[in-house]
C-alpha cells in the first residue's frame, strides 16, 4: 500500500506527508524517489525468460507507515492482506542468469 501511496501523493509533498505518518523520522532519512525497477512487469521486461530466470515475488509486510495510530496500521494491515499482488508493500526480486 506503500506504492500506492507513494504514487498517489505529489513528489512535493512526500516530506511533508511523511511528517504525518512517521513523525520521528529525521529529514536527513528521507531520500528522493527514483524508481527503475519497481513492479513485476519492469522486472519481466528487463530480465526476459530465456535468458533468466525469474524468482521474483510480491510480499505484504507488517506496514511501517503507522502515524503512531493503532487504529490506522490495523485499518493499513487489513488492506495489505486484500492487496492483489501489484499493490504489495515489498517486491521480492531473485534473478539469475540462465547458463546453457
Amino acid at each position: 500500500m506503500v506504492g500506492v501511496a507513494t504514487r498517489a501523493v505529489p513528489n512535493d509533498w512526500h516530506i511533508r506527508f511523511l511528517k504525518t505518518v512517521q513523525p520521528a523520522k529525521l529529514e536527513i532519512d528521507t531520500f528522493p524517489t527514483f524508481y527503475r525497477l519497481n513492479s513485476l512487469r519492469q522486472i519481466r521486461k528487463h530480465f526476459p525468460q530465456g535468458a533468466y530466470e525469474n524468482f521474483t515475488y510480491t510480499y505484504g509486510s507488517d506496514p511501517a507507515y503507522g502515524a503512531g495510530s493503532y487504529a490506522f496500521t490495523r485499518i493499513q494491515s487489513s488492506l495489505e492482506k486484500l492487496a492483489p499482488a501489484y499493490c504489495k508493500s515489498t517486491l521480492m526480486i531473485f534473478v539469475r542468469k540462465r547458463t546453457y
